[in-house]
């Protein structure tokens, strides 16, 4: 599919239903005040007007498959992990990480870099953008979609 046509045309925006919204709170907003981090898989809702990832399943990581460091970063077999169910149940894959701060959250350049390394092995695996999402303190997430332009350059559209 050509993704860069989709979204120089159209929103992009990510839903949760409620009952895993709070399951990712519960994991992400850790009581230490460290940063966490879990992948997720989606599903498009291609509509007129809008492109929606609806993230519908998480997949827990399992003891050595990512770093809590005041920051957070995952292990390449637990990316493994994730690449094999996306591809064996057809969906796409989002890294949803926590920042200690309230509101919308930017990207720093360590989450960028780990975005876009992330980003080509999801889509080399599903043939479905990435979706990176980052929930603030108060519960806030911010959301953003990765795809190939029709440079073939890795390009983020935030979410509206």
């Amino acid at each position: 599919m050509e993704y860069s046509k989709i979204f120089e045309s159209k929103y992009f925006s990510t839903a949760i239903d409620y009952r895993l919204n709070a399951k990712l709170n519960e994991f992400l907003l850790r009581a230490d005040m460290q940063e966490e981090l879990i992948f997720a898989l989606w599903t498009p809702s291609n509509g007129d007007l809008r492109y929606t990832a609806l993230i519908n399943e998480i997949i827990f990581p399992e003891t050595g498959d990512r770093n809590i460091h005041g920051n957070a970063s995952y292990e390449y077999k637990y990316l493994l992990k994730v690449c094999r169910l996306a591809l064996k149940s057809g969906k796409g894959i989002a890294m949803l990480h926590s920042h200690l701060g309230p509101g919308w959250q930017g990207l720093s350049s360590v989450d960028i870099d780990t975005e876009e390394k992330t980003f080509v092995n999801s889509y080399t695996t599903t043939n479905y953008p990435f979706v990176g999402m980052t929930i603030a303190t108060d519960g806030y997430w911010s959301s953003r979609i990765w795809y190939y332009n029709e440079k073939n350059r890795i390009t983020r559209k935030w979410a509206n």
